[in-house]
């Protein structure tokens, strides 16, 4: 009886599950250039520029609120990131040193750092890949 049914399941298991397909490889995305990604972001209706400086995508949406000091979109060979940094009050920057390790261990694709300098305002920088 229990051989009968298992064979009767593995049968219809079989029977379900689609033969392998043999493709050829191809990278999971195509090669992106930065054209292309200034378009996408265009298309969503943001408003974008290219830096001369650091050649990377500006988006001026979201520069232009409050306590943002940069957001660029660097595009790589292998990779597209995305960098956002604002401005942070002097008395935040020690509780928010012991936070920022939290921060990279709960969201394992954002890099979250400190950025300080002694002539400007302190930024927590934001970057994904």
């Amino acid at each position: 009886g229990i051989r009968i049914i298992t064979e009767q399941c593995n049968r219809r298991l079989a029977a379900l599950q689609s033969p392998p397909i043999s493709l050829p490889y191809e990278p999971y995305m195509p090669t992106l250039d930065r054209d292309t990604i200034q378009a996408w972001i265009e298309q969503l209706q943001h408003e974008a520029y290219v830096c001369p400086d650091c050649e990377g995508i500006h988006l001026h949406g979201w520069e232009a609120k409050e306590a943002v000091l940069e957001a660029r979109c660097f595009v790589e060979k292998d990779r597209v990131s995305l960098l956002v940094e604002i401005a942070i009050r002097p008395s935040a920057v020690l509780p928010l040193q012991g936070a920022v390790h939290f921060m990279n261990y709960d969201y394992s694709l954002l890099k979250v750092m400190i950025a300080m300098a002694d002539h400007d305002v302190s930024g927590l920088a934001e970057a994904v890949a």
